[in-house]
């Protein structure tokens, strides 16, 4: 079925030039968000390429850009979006071509759709195709390219956390009721108690949704009241959810 409405124009990129889009909600209100690649036209051997974020409104418009990171390179190309330091929070990841050869760019991301400082990885000498999967199961985010000048793919395993220490999570489940605790937007479930590891510095939220029959009370704990629960892990935290029966007593 073809598309009916007219293509909408985001406000304008740094660069006159977009080379590549990239979604995600960097910003953590449940709204997709966009990233986009762009330069100007330039003479020189190296150009300044920018990566920029467009948050969404939620409608299918945007707001005006702000930035995330600029290299200098010949040229850039595509996106890789993923947890790559096991924050909670998307970063960015794309490929360029500089004076050295190719080249990756990791932007960690703050929870507010800000960005932290950049890191540079080399790789090959003409990169495309950048890709973000767990390539070894070690539940990290990991890295894979082609080069098409050397004829090879590249693969840049996450060893961001190696000497990053875990704390745990506990969740304890109280009360008469029933219900499900969501950890971080449903990445994991718990209708009872459960406990989970997570890298320091994480940000953890927590949900609590009754079942029929039960209505939640509140949280203790590390959280209190009844909104939505965030747990920084910088150390080892335990969380209570409280759900209470509705059921009339029987005497």
């Amino acid at each position: 079925m073809p598309l009916s409405q007219q293509a909408r124009i985001l406000p304008p990129t740094t660069g006159e030039i977009a080379d590549s889009v990239a979604t995600g909600d960097f910003n953590r209100d449940g709204k997709v968000d966009l990233v986009v690649l762009s330069h100007d036209p330039c003479f020189a051997l190296l150009c300044a390429f920018d990566a920029e974020l467009f948050v969404g409104n939620g409608n299918g418009t945007f707001q005006k850009p702000s930035g995330i990171a600029e290299v200098n390179a010949f040229s850039g190309g595509s996106f890789a979006i993923a947890d790559f330091n096991g924050d909670g929070n998307l970063d960015v990841a794309f490929e360029s071509r500089g004076r050295q050869g190719g080249s990756v760019t990791v932007v960690p991301g703050n929870r507010d759709g800000t960005f932290q400082t950049l890191v540079n990885l080399t790789v090959g000498l003409s990169p495309v195709s950048l890709v973000a999967a767990d390539l070894n199961g070690d539940k990290l985010p990991d890295l894979a390219l082609a080069d098409p000048e050397s004829m090879s793919v590249s693969v840049l395993l996450n060893t961001f956390h190696t000497n990053v220490p875990t704390f745990p999570l506990s969740l304890i489940i109280n009360g008469s009721g029933t219900g499900v605790v969501s950890i971080d937007a449903g990445s994991t479930l718990c209708t009872q108690s459960c406990t989970s590891n997570f890298f320091a510095g994480s940000q953890i939220t927590l949900a609590a949704n009754a079942d029929a029959g039960s209505n939640f009370v509140n949280w203790s704990g590390a959280c209190s009241g009844t909104s939505a629960c965030s747990v920084t892990m910088n150390a080892a935290k335990s969380v209570t959810a409280t759900f209470n029966s509705n059921a009339a007593p029987d005497f």
